[in-house]
């Protein structure tokens, strides 16, 4: 789209209206830190296998017209 909207303004958003998501993901996820994929960046668990029983909500599409 146009322009540049921060994460955080899409966190926000998603906090005070739970219906900005449109579409979201429960996923396990860690933080790299050795540097044998990344250093330092959060990584998605996608093939579950770090057996996490804790996840988060990953947003893949929102409603940007609320944003307006």
């Amino acid at each position: 789209g146009k322009g540049f909207n921060p994460c955080d303004v899409f966190a926000l958003a998603a906090a005070v209206d739970d219906g900005f998501i449109t579409e979201s993901e429960e996923v396990a996820v860690t933080v790299e830190l050795n540097g044998t994929h990344t250093r330092g960046m959060m990584v998605l668990d996608y093939m579950e296998l770090l057996k996490k029983d804790h996840k988060v909500f990953i947003m893949k599409t929102m409603d940007l017209e609320k944003l307006k």
